[in-house]
């Protein structure tokens, strides 16, 4: 799955899409941590081990969702 710029694309079997994130689904939150730019991202990301549960938040197209909870793989 790629994050640039908090944009998620996510296609396929990839462990965003399997999670019901969208394509075009900007990251706010990602566990505790607010999402602000790749880098956040990446930081938050190292900060989980696979098979840790965490809640993301979406902004999708101007709506925040509900809010996902998943397993990190």
């Amino acid at each position: 799955d790629i994050l640039s710029d908090r944009i998620i694309i996510a296609t396929g079997s990839r462990p965003a899409a399997l999670a019901g994130l969208k394509a075009g689904d900007i990251m706010i939150k990602f566990g505790d941590r607010d999402i602000k730019n790749l880098y956040d991202f990446t930081y938050a990301l190292r900060a989980k081990k696979p098979g840790d549960v965490v809640e993301i938040e979406v902004d999708a197209i101007g709506i925040l969702r509900n809010t996902i909870r998943d397993e990190v793989v």
